[in-house]
């Protein structure tokens, strides 16, 4: 799985990970965005200072008795719903470019503390308090014991040994047969071993949104945890969230209705579901706002998160969307309304997600549309196409469609485009009123969704001058225009314009001209449409195999005529000087000369305040670093100079479109190698 990951890094990134796979380290710094900074000490502006905190336990030895009533027995759980990430691999998908390298830490991976731990539980080292923690911290590093011996009792704790003992707070055997005859929760367990342990440990209580969560829900259910002091301060750790999970359980009557563009009609039982081992390690030191959308204590200062992140009460933690820890792994944002419950807006609702520039264009979605039985008094129409993902660069939404009202949950998976697709998010929609113009999308494109992705990209279609999957159609001459630039001159590809005819998807004939472009490798799509309204465009690739044609889907646009404003005549004109400006043909020896004019056009759009958002404005920069990278590889052949072509061969090769220039790059290398035997 670590190699398929590695698509997230340059080969100089992935050298160095190399280098760090078996350093140890908080969970966190590895599984989340990794900007966060971890002081080497307890913060000052939260009550951590644990002598404090417990005044009842001056010390790190255990307390003399911990009363667990029928309130606080732990009887909450996560769902089981996605694939186990190894640490490693949890590091290769959050890393950001443009992030500061950290500190190493030692040379112990968890894995071997792990092995170690696990090995103990068969050995007999609960005996007493002195041989297990003699035991468990054999060989770790002086400078961060305190995480990895608590990582190691957590993975002691989660081992099921048959122990010949009664159950007591005498010993650790004791202690775990406590555990295992439900005496003890998990929390109160760990809170044990860790004090005796000589681990500075404080059980928390709190609210979950764990298996009897659904969003929208304000009943959330009570629950405990943990937080140990470490060198880096007070770290949380849910000890009985690590150890299992629930698989298949259900909290309401749901009946789905759509999935990943396909209509269905499945209907979700309520469910207990039945627990199931599962070593989930995203539990064991989270980034504290990150576990904060799961798990909220009732004392603020044990939320571990700054003052302005505090949730002060269950009711605004209810309120919280529903992010799963794999969306913090992705490295996205929600950046729509900030709430599990929302509602549409004249029966369109939008959820919208910030990626990370280094990452959104290997991200794929699925989804899952549910809506809860008997909200509704009207049929639902045959065909799907009620939710489409929408993709432009860095953001997505979703956007769903109501033909009916009622009370509807939204389902978001995602991840690496050749990957698992794990639980994101859930929200709650509740719809009003139904939408009172226009159709559900013209073409569901239940693969790719609408924009240029990982698909499209794959099949060698890259630096589209549309970047969004929405294209504003003007009225005047109902005609568009996307152009790609091909990696592989030799591919084919196909386009068809569908539209919605009677409630029904139609495919709309001599509605599209394409000209593929051999000497500049440009494939141009040109589209016009025959009426007001909404059409979808899809972009096929087209292979023979075995003398079968086969057609994949690779991009989706959906062209409206109800979006489309009209531009002031200045923004028209800096826009029209940058377009020609591009598409003037120009021979080698002229290209610094249209290098200069493109950036002068470019200049004036800035004046102008077209934002850099712009879609066309963004194809332009695309276009300008092509053609400063084709223009370097070119001066290197005419100067031939080793220096010279040392330094742009090494900025060419760590260009993100340098497949459109593997012509230039061969002749540039086959020349650097005669230059080295002197050949030259």
């Amino acid at each position: 799985m670590g190699g398929v990951l590695s698509m997230y890094r340059s080969s100089d990134e992935e050298a160095a990970s190399d280098e760090r796979r078996n350093r140890i380290e908080p969970l966190h710094r590895a599984s989340y965005p990794r900007r966060r900074n971890f002081p080497t000490r307890p913060s000052t502006n939260i009550s951590t200072n644990w002598q404090d905190v417990l005044p009842n336990y001056p010390t790190a030895s255990p307390p003399d008795k911990i009363v667990v009533s029928k309130k606080e027995e732990d009887n909450t759980a996560v769902d089981l719903d996605d694939i186990y990430i190894s640490s490693d691999d949890a590091d290769r998908l959050s890393l950001e470019g443009d992030s500061e390298p950290e500190k190493e830490i030692c040379m112990i991976s968890f894995k071997d503390i792990d092995k170690h731990a696990r090995q103990g539980a068969l050995a007999n080292i609960g005996v007493s308090f002195n041989a297990f923690t003699t035991y468990l911290s054999k060989n770790l590093a002086s400078d961060h014991r305190a995480i990895m011996l608590a990582r190691a009792i957590v993975v002691w704790m989660n081992e099921d040994v048959t122990l010949n003992v009664q159950p007591s707070h005498d010993t650790p055997d004791g202690l775990k047969k406590s555990l295992q005859t439900g005496e003890l929760c998990h929390a109160t367990c760990y809170t044990w071993l860790c004090r005796g342990a000589k681990l500075q440990c404080v059980r928390i209580s709190g609210y979950t949104k764990g298996k009897q969560y659904d969003p929208g829900n304000d009943k959330l259910a009570d629950g405990f945890w943990n937080a140990v002091f470490t060198e880096y301060g007070w770290q949380i750790v849910h000890p009985k969230w690590i150890c299992g999970a629930l698989r298949g359980h259900r909290a309401k009557e749901w009946v789905q209705i759509e999935k990943d563009g396909e209509r269905v009609e499945n209907r979700v039982h309520r469910s207990q579901g039945h627990l199931v081992k599962a070593f989930r390690q995203r539990y064991f030191m989270p980034d504290p706002k990150v576990f904060l959308h799961e798990c909220c204590a009732r004392d603020t200062k044990w939320q571990l998160v700054e003052m302005k992140d505090m949730i002060s009460n269950q009711r605004q933690f209810a309120r919280m969307p529903y992010l799963l820890p794999h969306f913090f792994i992705a490295g996205l944002s929600l950046t729509s309304e900030q709430n599990c419950k929302v509602n549409s807006v004249n029966g369109i609702c939008k959820i919208e997600i910030k990626g990370k520039t280094w990452n959104a264009d290997k991200l794929d979605f699925k989804y899952e549309l549910f809506l809860y039985e008997g909200s509704c008094d009207a049929p639902l129409p045959n065909d799907s196409r009620m939710v489409s993902n929408f993709r432009a660069r860095e953001m997505f939404t979703f956007e769903v469609r109501f033909p009916v009202t009622g009370t509807y949950k939204l389902v978001i998976r995602g991840g690496p485009s050749n990957l698992f697709k794990n639980h994101l998010m859930s929200t709650l929609i509740v719809c009003d009123s139904a939408m009172s113009r226009g159709n559900l999308f013209p073409i569901s494109c239940p693969e790719t969704g609408y924009g240029p992705g990982p698909a499209c990209r794959k099949a060698g279609l890259i630096t589209p001058s549309k970047i969004g999957g929405r294209i504003d159609v003007p009225k005047q001459d109902m005609t568009s225009s996307i152009s790609f630039r091909m990696v592989d001159k030799a591919k084919q590809f196909i386009a068809e314009c569908h539209g919605e005819v009677g409630g029904r998807v139609k495919t709309i004939k001599d509605s599209v001209k394409m000209n593929k472009v051999v000497a500049t490798k440009m494939l141009i799509i040109k589209i016009t449409v025959p009426s007001e309204g909404e059409f979808g465009l899809a972009i096929n690739e087209v292979e023979y195999k075995n003398n079968e044609r086969k057609e994949q889907n690779i991009c989706n646009y959906l062209l409206s005529t109800y979006t489309y404003e009209e531009e002031k005549a200045n923004v028209k004109l800096a826009k029209k000087s940058l377009k020609d400006a591009l598409s003037l043909e120009a021979s080698p020896e002229r290209w610094p000369m249209k290098i200069t004019s493109i950036k002068t056009c470019i200049k004036k759009c800035h004046d102008e305040k077209i934002p850099s958002t712009d879609e066309e404005l963004i194809y332009a920069l695309n276009e300008l670093k092509l053609l400063i990278h084709r223009n370097s590889l070119r001066e290197c052949l005419l100067t031939k100079d080793p220096l010279e072509i040392r330094e742009k061969l090494k900025l060419v090769l760590k260009y993100e479109n340098r497949l459109l220039l593997e012509e230039e790059i061969d002749q540039v290398l086959r020349l650097q190698k005669k230059l080295d035997k002197g050949l030259e």
